[in-house]
């Protein structure tokens, strides 16, 4: 009796599980990137566990200026917004193309740009700076619920983010009468929830980009410059500010952005020390944790923007080579390295899509 439960578990382990596991559905993570085809840019979506399956969107450019206003597409994939230059309304679409929602610029004197802030992490809203960008409103995909937040007179509204739980949205607020930034929290209807003066927190330094964690409870900015020796971690509730500082290490980089775990840091940057001023393909990607500890160099030189995908088990970044830009992805540790659409050129990671 006892032999024979021990064939049956042999058996199990050796050929029926490995069985069920390799017929159970494959992962999937997608995303969109653009090419550049016959002087203008196409856009496409594909799968990072399934490249083959790439498939053209019917995604006409924004405006007149299509490298400087990249349509943004809803996290679910089913809407896209482009924003709007000064003459021009902001809209947002469906995949089929069809006009949900249209702010028109008004009066032609008055010089009104729309600008788009950010998607919600349901996909139902945008957030969109209007009135001279001193003010900030919402607005759902299909045009309704067009609500107010921030009505100002003396101050300018910056980047607009919402927290990855969809509660809040972030602020960069710049007063006129001053030179303190501030970076402010509100709740979906409005309501301040928290704003910190920067310039007291950091002793003189200025918002330059910032980002939630994954948990929704801190922020990361960098410092007043592209060339600061860091970056700043915002405790929203306590109001406690940390620092990574790597000066003399790496220069010039992006705002850091944060592994899905919230553990590490994923950032482009240059080498300090073998950097030579003007070398346009010096980035390189590293990784640090959250702490400041463990800083990897994972790529050579030449790369562009590096995201990490939503499950965190890879990297998908740009590299730039003698054809032009072209799509790679690596393990999250930097190992596999691969060109994920074999030699084809003028190709860039756009944003990922998840259903």
């Amino acid at each position: 009796m006892l032999c024979n439960k021990i064939i049956k578990k042999l058996f199990l382990g050796l050929f029926i599980i490995p069985f069920l596991i390799s017929c159970a559905p494959k992962s999937s993570q997608l995303f969109i990137f653009r090419s550049f085809e016959n002087g203008q840019y196409v856009y496409y979506e594909s799968d990072i566990y399934n490249p083959s399956k790439t498939q053209k969107l019917d995604t006409p450019p924004c405006n007149t200026n299509p490298r400087y206003f990249t349509p943004s597409w809803s996290l679910n994939g089913k809407h896209y917004v482009c924003s709007a230059l000064v003459d021009q309304p902001l809209f947002i679409k469906d995949s089929n193309n069809v006009i949900t929602a249209k702010l028109e610029p008004g009066d032609p004197n008055d010089s009104i740009l729309w600008s788009f802030g950010s998607w919600s992490p349901n996909s139902q809203y945008i957030t969109v700076n209007g009135k001279h960008s001193e003010d900030l409103f919402i607005m759902k995909y299909d045009g309704a619920n067009f609500l107010q937040l921030v009505r100002s007179s003396n101050a300018a509204v910056g980047q607009s983010q919402w927290s990855p739980n969809g509660k809040y949205i972030a602020y960069q607020y710049f007063p006129f009468a001053n030179d303190n930034d501030y970076l402010t929290t509100i709740d979906t209807t409005g309501r301040e929830t928290h704003r910190f003066d920067l310039q007291k927190l950091t002793n003189g330094a200025s918002p330059y980009g910032f980002n939630w964690s994954p948990d929704s409870k801190k922020l990361t900015f960098l410092g007043s410059s592209y060339l600061d020796d860091g970056w700043y971690i915002l405790d929203i509730e306590s109001g406690r500010i940390s620092s990574v500082i790597l000066k003399g290490i790496i220069c010039g980089w992006n705002l850091p952005e944060w592994s899905p775990n919230g553990q590490q840091f994923l950032i482009v940057a240059h080498d300090c020390k073998t950097y030579t001023w003007g070398d346009l393909s010096a980035d390189r990607i590293y990784t640090i944790n959250s702490d400041g500890s463990n800083l990897k160099s994972l790529t050579d030189k030449s790369v562009g923007n590096a995201h990490w995908s939503p499950d965190g088990k890879f990297i998908i970044f740009d590299k730039y080579t003698n054809q032009g830009s072209e799509i790679f992805i690596m393990n999250a540790d930097g190992t596999n390295q691969r060109n994920l659409f074999g030699n084809q050129s003028h190709l860039s990671f756009i944003q990922w899509i998840t259903p």
